[in-house]
């Protein structure tokens, strides 16, 4: 194992709105664990990721997260989703194709005349207690179609993952299917640290929570490095400049599409990639979308699910007609 590598340890599942998912797998890979906060290696990590018990299963017939997923060989990537599925999942049918995909059977060569976009993300993406046919992926490719472009939306959105996984995979398979476009839906808490990272012990790794814990009560200089240290390796800005490159080499463009929050001001400022070179297009669109909410008369429930702040169809609905203006453009 590269121990610099599990020193930035990854995102397992924060970047699903943080507390709501990163605690619920803390939880779950704890009480397998005996309430332990570390693990002797990654691979032992990974398998507690996709233990199965009885609390995988919920009353409605859905599946927990584990139960989608399965482990990766790189240390980048550590997880993804399981292909073939027909599930149920956080209440909405889950189906996936061959290749791991929330999508339709697709193949890797791209068809004549089609207009294939490549769709990196998390939950959101992926369409997080929805079904397909509600998401924003689908409501983008199908605005374009009826705009008479004839688009092809690839959904590589995976649950729990951070904007350093999604390019991570993207290097490693995503890049097969030759995209016209890559869009990257960033979140507010990509920036966050990683779900684990190394602990004291050599070839440990030590929860997060845990570890900020101790920074915060401790003030330790030594902490802090630590802190810094993570946050280094595993900035977005670092990844998305990667990624630019590759795709500006080859004249695909690349949209960075910032989800709408209150500190998306703060969110930009520190996305210093999008001051640098002009071919990586920055699209915030809150204003946009604010419009369209007063428009219809929307109301903040209106655009969560039941109980959990990820968005609702009618959000999803927003958000895929107002990308498809853009993508438009770019067309």
């Amino acid at each position: 194992m590269n121990n610099q590598k599990i020193n930035l340890l990854l995102l397992l599942f924060g970047s699903l709105l943080g507390a709501l998912i990163a605690l619920t797998a803390l939880w779950l890979i704890s009480k397998q664990s005996n309430g332990r906060n570390t693990f002797e290696s990654l691979a032992e990590l990974k398998k507690k990721i996709t233990e199965r018990s009885k609390d995988d299963y919920k009353s409605d017939g859905s599946v927990s997260l584990r139960s989608i997923i399965q482990p990766e060989n790189s240390d980048d990537i550590i997880f993804s989703l399981k292909p073939n599925l027909k599930v149920k999942f956080q209440g909405a049918s889950v189906k996936t194709n061959s290749f791991g995909m929330r999508d339709r059977e697709i193949t890797l060569e791209k068809q004549a005349n089609v207009f294939r976009i490549a769709l990196l993300g998390d939950s959101f993406a992926f369409g997080w207690g929805v079904e397909r046919e509600q998401s924003f992926a689908w409501h983008l490719e199908n605005t374009l179609k009826s705009a008479g472009i004839n688009a092809e939306v690839l959904n590589f959105g995976v649950p729990g993952y951070s904007t350093f996984q999604e390019i991570a995979k993207f290097f490693d398979r995503d890049y097969r299917f030759n995209p016209d476009l890559v869009i990257v839906y960033f979140i507010d808490n990509d920036f966050g640290l990683p779900f684990f990272i190394s602990g004291v012990e050599s070839g440990t790794l030590e929860n997060t929570a845990a570890f900020v814990k101790n920074l915060w009560s401790s003030n330790s200089e030594q902490l802090q490095q630590r802190h810094d240290d993570i946050a280094s390796r595993i900035d977005p800005n670092r990844w998305l400049k990667k990624l630019n490159s590759y795709l500006k080499e080859r004249n695909i463009p690349l949209l960075l599409a910032i989800n709408p929050a209150k500190n998306t001001p703060q969110i930009i400022k520190k996305l210093w990639i999008t001051k640098s070179d002009k071919h990586l297009k920055l699209f915030d669109f809150s204003d946009r979308l604010k419009a369209e909410i007063e428009k219809r008369g929307l109301t903040n429930a209106d655009l969560k699910l039941q109980n959990d702040p990820h968005p609702s169809p009618i959000k999803h609905e927003l958000i895929g007609k107002i990308l498809a203006e853009k993508v438009a453009e770019i067309y």
